[in-house]
């Protein structure tokens, strides 16, 4: 079992009505020695909807060029980086319900 842990730096900007985030860099804890062979890229965008707040994101996770000096058969990186990537996804899920919508919750009140 993974315990994947991103360590994310990001810019947020306001396009119109939309806050987009950009991750600048990302460093994945959790995978062992292949923490430093991978790459995590997202950009998301947030905007309001009828009643509620709408996410959208584009995510992939990728190798660095000098992982190719490491042999792991093409089907169990694949597995991997697809579990990797889905315990990144339920991490950033996690906090975006907690703290993502308690700061937008606070913002709305003191700027309402």
């Amino acid at each position: 079992m993974f315990s994947i842990q991103p360590e994310v730096i990001f810019r947020a900007r306001w396009i119109n009505a939309s806050l987009l985030i950009e991750f600048e860099d990302c460093t994945i804890r959790g995978l062992g020695k292949l923490d430093s062979l991978v790459f995590f890229c997202c950009r998301a965008k947030i905007f309001p909807g009828e009643r509620s707040l709408v996410a959208e994101a584009d995510l992939s996770l990728e190798l660095k060029s000098e992982s190719a000096k490491v042999w792991i058969p093409r089907g169990m990186l694949q597995t991997m980086g697809e579990k990797a990537l889905q315990l990144i996804i339920e991490r950033l899920e996690k906090r975006c319900r907690t703290g993502l919508l308690r700061g937008a919750k606070r913002w709305i009140l003191e700027h309402a």
